[in-house]
């Protein structure tokens, strides 16, 4: 079971979490034997708005920082149709990866471009 962006959660639904995590169930509903949680959160750095998880709760999972790779998001962009001249784009500028533009919001960007029918060539054109 995967539940996505814990930390933007109500506090009540955290807390409900832990005990399912921690127990593998909640008041009268049990995990599935052989189902594994899959939490997913956001760094409470100031860049976003979350939850703070506080060390008890944070004791009650591994928790692992992911980067991204433009080298597996061009291979995955590939299989999703995205037009090639923007994955070698972004394999030529791998700088532009950040923060604010994670590969994510990129390829909701190109995404929206072949929606439009506009080149990323036109668009860098008239930025």
């Amino acid at each position: 079971m995967i539940l996505d962006d814990l930390n933007r959660a109500d506090i009540r639904f955290i807390q409900a979490v832990m005990e399912l995590v921690d127990r593998q169930e909640y008041i009268s509903w049990k995990l599935p034997k052989d189902w594994h949680i899959i939490l997913t959160a956001n760094q409470d750095d100031g860049n976003y708005l979350v939850q703070s998880i506080d060390v008890a709760q944070r004791t009650r999972f591994i928790s692992v920082n992911l980067k991204s790779d433009v080298e597996v998001w061009a291979k995955w962009a590939e299989t999703q149709g995205i037009d090639g001249r923007c994955i070698n784009f972004l394999l030529m500028h791998p700088e532009l990866i950040t923060v604010g533009t994670n590969p994510r919001s990129i390829t909701t960007f190109l995404m929206l471009l072949v929606l439009l029918k506009i080149s990323l060539h036109s668009f860098l054109l008239f930025k």
